[in-house]
C-alpha cells in the first residue's frame, strides 16, 4: 500500500478491516491494562511519584518504586492515544461504509479530548 503526498490521493488509500481489528484490539488490551495501572497507582499513592510533567525531575524517572508506577502509567496513556488516534485516522482516510464504524472512531476521538 502505498500512500501518496496530496490528501487528494487519500480516497485511493484502502485500509484492511483487519488492520482496524488488530488496532482496535491493542487499544483495548493497552486501556484495560492502563485503568488497572490507575488503581495501582491510587492503592500505592504514587500519584506524586514524578512531580514534573512530561518527566519526572526533568529525567526519565529515578528508580524508586513511586516513580516507576507512575512513569509508567504516563507512558501506557501516551500508547494508547497514539492507539485511538491512528486507529481513527485508519477508519477516516479508509474506504469503509459502515457507519458505526465512523461513528465509534469519532466518539474515540472526542472522549479522548475531553479526557
Amino acid at each position: 500500500m502505498e500512500i501518496k503526498a496530496s490528501s487528494r490521493y487519500l480516497h485511493e488509500v484502502k485500509v484492511p478491516l483487519r488492520y482496524l481489528q488488530v488496532l482496535s484490539g491493542f487499544a483495548a488490551i493497552v486501556c484495560y491494562l492502563l485503568i488497572v495501572l490507575g488503581a495501582v497507582v491510587r492503592v500505592t499513592g504514587s500519584g506524586e511519584g514524578c512531580p514534573g510533567w512530561p518527566l519526572c525531575y526533568g529525567v526519565t524517572p529515578l528508580w524508586r518504586l513511586h516513580s516507576v508506577i507512575e512513569y509508567t502509567h504516563r507512558v501506557l496513556a501516551g500508547a494508547l492515544t497514539l492507539l485511538i488516534v491512528l486507529t481513527a485516522l485508519a477508519v477516516w482516510i479508509g474506504d469503509h461504509r459502515l457507519p458505526l464504524l465512523r461513528i465509534t472512531a469519532n466518539l474515540a476521538v472526542v472522549l479522548l479530548v475531553i479526557q
